[in-house]
């Protein structure tokens, strides 16, 4: 079982490999007051470890937006299950001679007709319009699979913003721990006249500036988690996040690779499958230009000799008022526009996935330098400063400068890991294949 990490302390160490970032003991190990916090938080209410994989697993099956593609996608397959119907046959009816004078007074001298009237689809009209609902229902496929893929990438960018803002208040808890330490040791060298009174006056504005933070980060971790829960319709879960995934780090993929995946994704297929669709749509438009014939069959029953007789009917529609040229020429266009479109989308996904790996890349290297460099030489300029106050040699000033130093680096890797996950995330959802996932 890995081990979860709440609260960071003062060490730093570097990196453990070209390709990974481990998570610094600063970020690992914890202090005594942060867990009393929480204790203190956890003693009324049960607070479970939720992981990046539980967070996933909880949306997948309660989010609206899954239950919203899976109807849609019944509604295609229910208009595909239609597509294919033929007109419903007519029963006719039809009575002369009723009604009138002398012989043909009451219904001795009718002529009575009943039979079936059936209209008859040609020029490929039922083949088209199957073939457009086919490619609906391979659209709402598609549409289902890009959802469940967006509804994973929110996931895990809302949950990396939780863990970050945990950490984050994690941090505020440290500085405001080491904040009322600092504040202890200058009240003992104002108490012996080594420093002067003002000196005392910087430390409690230090104190009360790092609560104001602390109470700031509590927020901000409280509205995280609540975005994070919202993804399966959760409220005011009681929970704590696996905090290690965030300072696992994986070097970025280059332009080439990503390049060739989004050609494979249902981003860019489904556009294929849209032309496709509006090709069938097309084809039906002009199938409609060609009238259907309506074929009656019936017997006649002629009640004044008593005889019967068979009948037989044929009527077609002259296309000279409406030839569907309008229809026609609109999914014509329809189909020119899908083309267009899905070359734009395809531009539009490309300049986006770019974007993202750079800022993958850039946030990547910045991990990079601030755990291996910029860190460990705020610890130590820090240390040294501390060193220098509590032997007389530095003044206040210099502990103050150097702990905000310290902290500005701390916060600032943390939103690096944050931004970087953001990234990768994107990344990975701009060139996911169908069925990877």
């Amino acid at each position: 079982m890995k081990k979860i990490y709440f609260l960071p302390a003062l060490c730093v160490v570097g990196l453990l490999g070209s390709t990974a970032l481990s998570q610094p003991v600063w970020a690992a190990e914890s202090n005594g007051a942060a867990e009393a916090q929480a204790h203190q938080e956890a003693s009324h209410q049960h607070r479970s470890v939720l992981t990046l994989s539980d967070a996933i697993e909880k949306a997948l099956a309660a989010s609206p937006r899954l239950k919203s593609a899976a109807a849609q996608l019944e509604a295609a397959k229910g208009a595909e299950d239609q597509a294919g119907a033929w007109p419903n046959p007519e029963f006719e009816f039809e009575a002369e001679d009723i009604a009138g004078s002398g012989n043909l007074s009451g219904v001795n001298g009718a002529e009575i007709t009943y039979g079936i009237a059936q209209e008859i689809e040609i020029g490929g009209k039922v083949s088209s319009r199957s073939e457009a609902a086919k490619q609906g229902v391979m659209l709402g496929q598609y549409g289902q699979t890009m959802e469940r893929y967006n509804l994973i990438r929110d996931v895990e960018i809302a949950y990396y913003n939780a863990v970050a803002a945990q950490e984050m208040l994690a941090l505020s808890e440290e500085r405001k721990t080491l904040a009322e330490t600092l504040l202890a040791a200058v009240k003992k060298r104002v108490n012996a006249a080594l420093e002067p009174e003002v000196q005392l006056r910087k430390a409690e504005i230090t104190v009360s500036t790092a609560k104001v933070a602390h109470q700031r980060a509590q927020r901000e971790f409280h509205h995280t988690k609540h975005v994070l829960a919202s993804l399966w319709t959760g409220h005011d879960e009681v929970f704590l996040l696996e905090a290690d995934p965030l300072y696992r780090l994986t070097t970025p993929p280059t332009e080439k690779e990503v390049e060739a995946q989004l050609l494979q994704t249902p981003d860019i297929k489904q556009w294929e499958i849209k032309r496709n669709q509006q090709e069938a749509l097309y084809e039906l438009e002009k199938a409609k230009a060609i009238p259907n014939p309506r074929l009656r069959f019936g017997v006649r029953d002629l009640r004044e000799s008593g005889d019967q007789a068979f009948m037989a009917g044929l009527s077609i529609p002259i296309p000279v008022f409406n030839a569907n040229t309008g229809n026609i020429t609109s999914a014509k266009s329809n189909l020119s526009k899908s083309q267009s479109d899905g070359d734009a989308t395809h531009i539009d996904l490309r300049n986006m996935l770019y974007h993202r790996l750079e800022e993958m890349v850039n946030s990547y290297h910045q991990a990079n330098t601030l755990t291996a460099d910029i860190i460990p030489s705020a610890e130590d300029a820090f240390e040294l400063s501390r060193e220098g106050y509590n032997s007389g040699s530095f003044p206040y000033l210099e502990v103050l400068d150097a702990q905000r130093t310290l902290f500005e680096a701390k916060e600032q890797y943390i939103k690096t890991l944050e931004e970087y996950h953001t990234a990768r995330a994107n990344v990975e959802r701009l060139t996911t294949i169908a069925g990877e996932q």
